[in-house]
Parts: C-alpha cells; sequence; structure tokens
C-alpha cells in the first residue's frame, strides 16, 4: 500500500509511528505494541483501526517491509484457506 493512497490522518498516524520505530531498541512500549510474526523476524504493528505496519529490526536500523489494511490481510486469508 502506498501512503499516498491513505487519508490525511491515517497517513499522518503511520509518520508518527514510523518515528517511533525508530526507538525500537530503546522504547518498550513501542516492542510491546508490536507482536512478532513466525518468521524471519518479521513484526507486525497496528497503525489504527485497519492499518498495519510490517517491518523487520536489524542491527542499526528498521526496515520497513510493507502496509495493509487489516481488510486486505483478511482477503488473502481467505483466499489460501479457499484455494
Amino acid at each position: 500500500m502506498a501512503l499516498r493512497t491513505l487519508g490525511d490522518e491515517d497517513r499522518q498516524r503511520v509518520w508518527a509511528w514510523f518515528n517511533k520505530l525508530k526507538n525500537w531498541r530503546h522504547d518498550s512500549s513501542v516492542r510491546e505494541e508490536s507482536q512478532k510474526l513466525g518468521f524471519d523476524s518479521v513484526y507486525v504493528l497496528r497503525a489504527g483501526k485497519d492499518i498495519r505496519i510490517f517491518f523487520r529490526p536489524e542491527q542499526t536500523q528498521i526496515v520497513i517491509l510493507d502496509l495493509a489494511t487489516k481488510s486486505t490481510i483478511l482477503s488473502f486469508g481467505h483466499r489460501a484457506v479457499a484455494g
């Protein structure tokens, strides 16, 4: 999902979370808000009711992998079960 497709409020919320992620190693509240997925040290963070940020902490940086809406994630899960 491209940031430009978001409304102003959602875009500001995502940017605020990006800034908080910069302090991943030193901010326990950001780490507590994030959930580790079952592969390759990938985490997901809820950035509001509908937006999820997927990222991977590395030695000197946080790599943002993707943004997705909850409905998009659920539709992929439905396809996997149905397929």
